[in-house]
This record gives structure tokens, sequence and C-alpha cells, in this order.
């Protein structure tokens, strides 16, 4: 299939989608989980271990957002170990830990003993997660050709706690100076065909525009937009009361940075793919 075909291909899959799913409302696609296709055999992961940032729709999405810029790239090319994956920016599991169905809660809100209020915003915010402002399309080549591997995507929940601004500060470096974190270092090369184009065309400034991420920018430079970074604590003892009220305290920031940076991001994705679908 080549890359005209591909575009009229997500074109009416979009289409059909949003005839499906949200009642022929492309708006309707703000506040859409993706988790709700787990079992749809078309939009869904078909057979594929299930993501929803790499859902059939998902990638359909991201070849008309970016299918036209992106270098080197074919619908075929986006995909769990492909040149290009589907990506989720801000993270749950890492910051709130497990999500727990019969409670309708998370491990960090259990065991901080979070107020009801915090609880309520954390359930929230796992629908969000899964929603199109977090998603975005990254080159996927790994590090070497070993399964284990890092791609940019697991590289980054190692090395960054998923933080996707501590991520880009790196990619920063890595691109103006040449002398970021070297094993992101070693990726950047390994994804040479993606970030020597970046580059040429104005680097991350470029990359900001191109994928909505104004919100973590400041002055044309990736900003602390999470500082300071908290997680939720795995240890299997109580936490100290300490603990507790410090994780409390910057949890609740994160999640309206998140989910404000989330709804952001998807009122213009939406726009966009609005236009593209016509």
């Amino acid at each position: 299939m080549n890359q005209p075909n591909d575009f009229i291909h997500c074109k009416n899959f979009i289409n059909e989608f949003i005839g499906k799913h949200l009642n022929g409302d492309i708006h309707a696609l703000l506040d859409f989980d993706f988790t709700s296709l787990r079992y749809d055999k078309r939009f869904g992961c078909n057979g594929r271990n299930f993501d929803c940032d790499d859902t059939n729709v998902t990638r359909a999405i991201c070849f008309l957002l970016w299918g036209e810029t992106y270098p080197d790239i074919t619908l075929s090319d986006i995909g769990t170990g492909k040149k290009y994956r589907g990506d989720t920016l801000n993270t749950f599991r890492t910051v709130l830990g497990a999500y727990l169905t019969e409670q309708r809660s998370c491990i960090g809100i259990e065991r901080s003993n979070a107020s009801e209020r915090l609880r309520a915003l954390a359930i929230k915010f796992y629908t969000i997660y899964h929603s199109i402002g977090n998603f975005i399309l990254l080159p996927n080549i790994a590090e070497s050709d070993n399964k284990r591997a890092y791609t940019l995507n697991t590289y980054r929940g190692t090395a960054y706690k998923d933080y996707f601004d501590l991520f880009l500060q790196q990619l920063d470096m890595c691109l103006s100076a040449g002398n970021g974190d070297p094993r992101l270092n070693t990726l950047v090369h390994r994804n040479e065909f993606f970030f020597s184009w970046l580059n040429t065309n104005g680097g991350l400034k470029h990359f900001r525009k191109l994928c909505w991420l104004e919100d973590y920018f400041a002055d044309d430079k990736p900003q602390a937009v999470f500082s300071p970074y908290v997680y939720c604590l795995r240890k299997k003892q109580e936490w100290t009361e300490l603990e507790k009220s410090y994780y409390i305290e910057h949890i609740e920031k994160y999640l309206l940075k998140a989910t404000a940076i989330i709804k952001n991001r998807a009122k213009k994705m939406i726009e966009q793919i609005s236009v593209k679908c016509r």
C-alpha cells in the first residue's frame, strides 16, 4: 500500500470508527476511553497485546496526524516492534500505582490514605489518561537488535519514571549538545532517520509545534512541569506519615497539570483530525 492510499484508508477507517463509537460526532473523541476497545477486533488490537496507544484506530489516527510530515513513514511502519509506535505521554501506574478495579481506587491512594476528593480525581484520571490527547507517535527503533533492548518508549519509563517533561529535557541536551544521557544519545543515533530530519527542521521547537507540546515548554526550551516527580512507593511496609503527606501534596498537582495538558492537546488534535477526515 503506498502512502496516498494509506491516507485514504485511514480517513475511511476513522470515519467508520466515529460513526460506530462516537455516534457520528468527532468531538466526542475528547472524552473517549480507548480501553473500551479491548475486545473490539476491528478497531482494537485484534489478537495483539492490548495497548490503548497501539490500537488499530490509534495507528490510523497517528498516521493521519503525522504521516504527511514524519520522515520515511507508511501506515505499516506504525506498531510494536516497527519503525514508529504510539506512546502515552502522562502515566498513571508509575505515579499512582496499579489500578484496583473492585475498590475503584489505586495503590497510591490507598497507601497514602488520601481524601475522597483526591481518590475521585485519580479515578477520573484513569479514564482521561487513556484518551486521545495523551497519545503521540515516536520513532521506535531499539538500541540494538536484542528483543529486550530499550526503545525510546521503554527507556523513558525506566530512566525518567515515565515523566515526559524529563524525557524532553534530556532529549534537548542530546540534540543540542550531544552530551545528554549516554543511553538516550544511543537511541537518538539509532533513530537518526527521525532526529536528523527533526534537527534540520528546527529541532524540538518544531517537534513542540508538530505534536502540540506547548505545555511542556517555556521560552522554546523544555521545562520541569511535574517537579518534584513523585511516584508510587512500592515498598511493602507502611508509608511514614511524612511520606504520605508529601505524596498527597504533589500527586494532586500532577493530576491537575496532566489532565489540563491532555485536554488542551485533545482539542487541537481533534480539530486537525476533523479537517483531514472531510
